[in-house]
């Protein structure tokens, strides 16, 4: 009996020495794969601290010419105007189908066609600037702040994560202007009429022009277009600060 008791506890002390060597094992293995991964996560940081400094959020510090093309924020822009400290840029390339469906509001939808969109919307609503029909509680006139084209452009800028990037690093400029007598201040809009011609009417301006009977009206490079009927392109405007001297 005293033999099979010892030959039992023998078994179990063996039992515990090999339990006890593998949680050790295990315990080294992961302090060691949490090192590495320490060490890993450091050199990524260290990477995308220097992508950051060579990829500035600010431009260089240089003057622009007025329609001329430069890739910022992994998109070419054109300069509308430049600032000595800063330039005004228009994206060259209209915003795409998907990306006016991505930042507007299903609700909204059909407002868009292909690449363009209404300014306004086409039936009453009285969160946005719309058109049914002429009485009162039928229409609501254009201002900037209440067009379908800046939740779309306001959305899409939110979205943009090297834009954000830029922004939070100071890097923008908060644009402030008027649509009959309405203050805007904003980082991001579309350009104002006459302030970019090669496209002809083909993209929307926040120039506000008159209304008929409720229908808000817009200057659009010297020709005027109905808010709530023409469907334009739309190119969201940033204006970017550069690097100091």
């Amino acid at each position: 009996m005293k033999k099979n008791g010892f030959i039992a506890i023998s078994l179990i002390y063996s039992f515990f020495l090999v339990f006890l060597m593998t949680l050790l094992t295990v315990v080294a293995n992961y302090m060691h794969n949490r090192i590495l991964l320490n060490d890993v996560k450091k050199s990524i940081q260290q990477n995308l601290n220097n992508k950051f400094e060579f990829n500035s959020p600010f431009l260089k510090f240089s003057p622009y010419a007025k329609n001329t093309q430069i890739n910022y924020a992994n998109d070419t822009w054109i300069v509308l105007k430049d600032n000595g400290d800063s330039s005004v840029l228009m994206l060259a390339r209209a915003l795409t189908n998907e990306e006016l469906r991505a930042n507007l509001d299903s609700k909204y939808i059909s407002a868009i066609s292909e690449d363009t969109m209404l300014m306004c919307y086409d039936r009453y609503d009285p969160r946005v600037c719309s058109y049914e029909g002429p009485k009162i509680e039928q229409y609501n006139l254009y201002y900037w702040d209440n067009s379908l084209v800046r939740l779309v452009v306001d959305s899409w800028f939110y979205n943009n994560a090297v834009l954000q990037k830029a922004s939070a690093n100071d890097a923008l400029v908060n644009m402030t202007f008027r649509t009959h007598s309405v203050e805007s201040s904003t980082y991001i809009r579309i350009p104002a009429s006459n302030e970019y011609t090669a496209y002809n009417n083909r993209y929307w301006n926040y120039t506000y022009f008159t209304d008929e009977n409720g229908k808000s009206i817009l200057t659009v490079n010297g020709r005027n277009a109905y808010a709530s009927q023409a469907k334009l392109e739309v190119h969201p405007v940033i204006e970017v600060k550069k690097k100091s001297r």
